[in-house]
């Protein structure tokens, strides 16, 4: 079960504390109270904080340039690895209609990783002051300047086809 957090502002934590990073293929239209239906970005955000980890998932609301955060509920969470519940966060998106993919942080230098996390509308919600497009993360997308590619690794290309399987399975059961 996840919670919406009070606090709204964007995230202002360095990319050092982010161990893992998910985010939507696609915008999609949601309805969140108090907000109005309107497209959204969906990012599954795996936190270090410390000794363990925390799970958090931000929506962007397009129409109000502003995020909404979900955690789970710590009873949820008690006893549960990070994968467990990260497995979580991808069914609660799914649940909402996104279909979230993994950016492969790992594959970028620490300095381009700070560049993309600060890009970020979840980061950085009071817009691009430079004009910039936001990166898409997508699996052998642009990311600010660098090629990912996972043909390289034949295991990594099919964890990822995998994971990609496993997401549509669970999108198309919700239907």
């Amino acid at each position: 079960m996840f919670v919406q957090l009070k606090k709204q502002d964007p995230l202002s934590f360095s990319s050092q504390r982010v161990r893992r990073l998910f985010r939507s293929i696609r915008d999609i239209q949601v309805v969140l109270p108090g907000f109005p239906a309107q497209q959204a970005s969906a990012y599954l955000v795996v936190l270090s904080t410390g000794q363990s980890h925390q799970l958090l998932m931000g929506l962007y609301l397009h129409q109000d340039s502003r995020p909404v955060f979900f955690r789970p509920e710590a009873s949820a969470v008690k006893g549960l690895t990070v994968e467990q519940q990260l497995q979580a966060g991808q069914e609660f998106a799914e649940s909402m209609g996104f279909v979230v993919t993994d950016t492969d942080i790992d594959r970028l230098t620490p300095a381009r990783f700070e560049a993309y996390w600060r890009a970020l509308p979840i980061c950085n919600a009071a817009g691009h002051s430079d004009g910039s497009v936001v990166p898409t993360g997508e699996v052998g997308a642009e990311i600010t300047g660098q090629k990912m590619l996972i043909g390289d690794d034949p295991l990594a290309t099919e964890q990822v086809q995998t994971r990609c399987r496993e997401s549509l399975g669970r999108f198309l059961a919700a239907m």
